[in-house]
């Protein structure tokens, strides 16, 4: 018998697909296929584990991704029950009720998280890169030449999150603006956004969407800050900063070794898979997932952000120390003085994983 659903988005309907061996359901939520029933011609793996997907839609989340559609977890006796949470304050909830144990999230994210009395800790990156992209309307802006030139303007986001919102504040501070000086408006949907877009109803965005890519092709964005790659990435931030983690309370990492070592040997063979992949092979390894864009705009949106995932999912001390440089800009409490910078990471089971992939 098939494994039960734990959990039943409220914001779309399950996808029903079928598949060779038989057939499988998944709830579509923010343009992720989000796992729910394994196909019964699948052997079943012994040790469920609840993650939180904060981010969705998300290119930085595709290792998770491939990792569960190339079957890298359940090599490992590991069934991934997917919880798709709105924002990435839902995730501190789901965290603390005990509805999910790993989490995947920006590194900032953790940091946050344990300076307000959390202990959050990363055990395996997906992206090195925090995969936003910061972009101009023409069509609204048509003698931009400044960030400056942005002040009282309307620039929209997806759901808030930590490293949307350092992106706009070190953009900001490089301008010499505060945060009165641009009005910051959430759009829960991609779509809608693309909506906005055609409406003209905002002057500029900041997001990590597959659907810039189209948008950059057809001429409708102008980039001006980019952290898809690594030197646009140190072009915003002056150094290297990491982008999706997967994380967990430091008290079930203690307790559930054998859980995280697994997760990492997943993420980390996706990666090593990710980097000689072609894009035959990943509509290949994508043709069951529901994307919030076509197949050439989504590969097109890939293969910008490829220099950003991991290689080996190992987090350097540069990149930490750059990100908690970043987040104590943002938020006060983040304090470089008071916050232990190695207790908000460790790398031992990415480097076993690493050794063992040989990656």
């Amino acid at each position: 018998m098939g494994i039960q659903p734990t959990f039943q988005p409220d914001r779309r309907a399950f996808l029903q697909r079928s598949m060779r061996g038989g057939a499988t359901a998944a709830a579509v939520y923010g343009g992720l296929l989000l796992p729910q029933v394994e196909s019964v011609a699948k052997p079943v793996p012994e040790q469920h584990v609840a993650i939180g997907v904060s981010q969705t839609a998300s290119l930085s989340n595709l290792p998770l991704l491939l990792a569960h559609e190339l079957g890298f977890f359940r090599a490992e006796g590991i069934v991934l029950d997917w919880v798709p949470l709105a924002s990435e304050a839902a995730a501190a909830q789901a965290l603390a009720k005990g509805r999910i144990s790993l989490l995947s999230s920006d590194f900032a994210h953790t940091l946050m998280h344990d300076a307000r009395g959390g202990e959050l800790k990363a055990f395996v990156v997906q992206a090195r890169t925090p995969q936003m992209v910061f972009g101009v309307l023409p069509r609204s802006l048509v003698g931009y030449r400044q960030f400056s030139d942005l002040k009282g303007r309307r620039v929209c986001t997806l759901p808030t999150s930590t490293a949307s919102q350092l992106v706009i504040n070190r953009l900001m501070q490089d301008a010499g603006l505060r945060g009165v000086e641009l009005s910051i408006v959430t759009i829960a949907e991609p779509a809608d956004m693309l909506d906005q877009v055609r409406r003209g109803g905002m002057d500029a965005f900041c997001m990590d969407h597959a659907m810039v890519a189209a948008l950059e092709q057809r001429g409708e964005v102008r980039v001006v800050a980019d952290t898809r790659s690594l030197k646009g990435t140190l072009d915003v931030f002056g150094g290297p900063m990491p982008g999706a983690v997967v994380c967990a309370p430091a008290a079930y990492i203690q307790q559930h070794p054998d859980v995280c070592q697994a997760t990492a040997n997943a993420v980390v063979r996706a990666l090593k898979w990710l980097r000689t992949a072609g894009p035959s092979d990943l509509i290949k390894a994508l043709s069951s997932v529901a994307l919030d864009a076509d197949r050439v705009n989504y590969l097109a949106a890939l293969e910008k952000s490829r220099d950003g995932f991991s290689g080996d999912g190992v987090l350097s001390d540069a990149a930490a120390a750059t990100a908690l440089a970043a987040v104590s800009r943002l938020d006060a409490r983040v304090s470089p003085s008071h916050l232990k910078l190695a207790q908000s990471f460790t790398n031992e089971f990415a480097l076993r994983a690493k050794a063992r992939f040989r990656a």
